[in-house]
């Protein structure tokens, strides 16, 4: 059976909420993701993070956190 695209994610009964945390050991370089997924009581309140886990091989790999870390390392801190 198909699903309706014309349906908002945020409607959609069957979504799942997830919260991704991704990390970078600046010393190695090693990216990590760590995945929750989230759990909202009847009004919507968030209730729960249950740990998940990602497909098996998933690697982390991204520019953004390698990039940050870069442009800390050059900018020299303000002092006040």
């Amino acid at each position: 059976m198909g699903r309706n695209v014309e349906v908002m994610p945020s409607q959609d009964p069957q979504r799942i909420e997830v919260l991704t945390i991704s990390s970078l050991y600046t010393s190695t370089r090693e990216q990590n993701v760590t995945m929750f997924e989230v759990v909202r009581n009847p009004i919507g309140q968030i209730i729960d993070l249950k740990q998940g886990s990602l497909p098996e091989g998933t690697r982390a790999k991204g520019m953004l956190l390698t990039a940050f870390q870069e442009g800390y390392r050059i900018v020299s801190p303000v002092l006040n």
